[in-house]
């Protein structure tokens, strides 16, 4: 659903994102705005796991 720029798989355990900018996931709040534009990358895992997640983000305005 909505591809990023860029994505990439590392060494079968490290998988990179770079997002678009102005994307994200918002529905129905308070005053009607609506997007559906942010990116999703998911699977089925029928075991236990453990995720670790980095962001390096640069947020310069309100709701980045």
């Amino acid at each position: 659903m909505n591809a990023p720029e860029f994505y990439k798989l590392e060494d079968n355990d490290t998988f990179i994102v770079h997002s678009k900018e102005e994307t994200d996931f918002w529905l129905k709040t308070h005053y009607g705005f609506e997007v559906m534009n942010g990116h999703v990358f998911y699977d089925e895992i029928m075991t236990d796991f453990q995720a670790e997640v980095q962001l390096r983000m640069n947020p310069n305005a309100t709701y980045d």
